[in-house]
């Protein structure tokens, strides 16, 4: 987020406030998360199973990414509009 403008975080915001708003994209995060929770609880395979807890973390990753460039937005929100009283 660090070289966007104020203008575009706040797009990047709406955009991915409408994906996540809609429900398909939480749907998908919670239904691949629990899948790979679930192979990751039965995997005998000690490699199987870290190799399946990584790819839960990026999963969350990926989650907490859409979470925190909707959360920039929306703290950015007043001032941009007062920047837009200005201008």
């Amino acid at each position: 987020f660090g070289q966007m403008t104020p203008e575009e975080r706040q797009a990047r915001s709406i955009r991915y406030t409408e994906l996540m708003a809609d429900g398909e994209l939480r749907e998908a995060f919670d239904a691949i998360e629990a899948q790979y929770t679930a192979e990751c609880m039965d995997a005998r395979d000690i490699d199987e199973r870290n190799r399946l807890w990584v790819a839960v973390q990026v999963v969350r990753k990926v989650r907490s990414h859409f979470a925190q460039a909707i959360n920039s937005g929306r703290v950015l929100e007043p001032d941009m509009q007062a920047l837009r009283r200005v201008k």
